[in-house]
């Protein structure tokens, strides 16, 4: 099964997250992420200093909110040098979030998942056409570990 291409999706609250990760002490940090969460009723962005989705979806094992993630998230989302997918970034998905990559130009990759396959996105701009190699390249190969792996215990129902 070849996962999809897709463009254009409603964008969400990224603007902290852009902030933080173009403020960030070290200059070329690797990510900085957070999540989006149902707060006083209103999608929220919320920076995790304690999230780390390329260090933590590298181990073993399925990816897991930290402890300190607010209640009610809906999605996940990071600051980094590239909109190109890491290579675990799937399992994200695989717990049940949509996964949002913020790229230094305000460019928005958003990864998600549509009756079982994995499809990618942008906001706030285009791919260029080698980025959408490479983000087509990432989608098949992080299909077939998708449908290689069982689903995760712990999924967000």
């Amino acid at each position: 099964m070849r996962a999809i291409l897709f463009a254009i999706v409603p964008l969400l609250a990224l603007g902290i997250l852009c902030a933080a990760y173009a403020g960030s002490p070290d200059g070329h940090p690797l990510e900085k992420c957070g999540v989006i969460a149902k707060i006083n009723g209103k999608e929220t962005s919320v920076v995790l200093p304690s999230l780390h989705v390329i260090e933590q979806t590298a181990q073993a094992g399925p990816f897991v909110l930290p402890a300190d993630a607010p209640p009610g998230v809906s999605a996940v989302e990071c600051g980094r040098r590239s909109p190109i997918p890491a290579e675990n970034d799937y399992k994200v998905l695989k717990a049940g979030f949509p996964f949002y990559i913020v790229a230094p130009d305000g460019r928005v990759s958003v990864l998600e998942l549509s009756n079982g396959r994995l499809q990618a996105s942008t906001q706030d701009g285009e791919f260029t056409s080698a980025e959408i190699s490479q983000i087509q390249a990432y989608l098949n190969k992080a299909q077939e570990h998708f449908n290689a792996s069982a689903p995760d215990a712990n999924a967000k129902k």
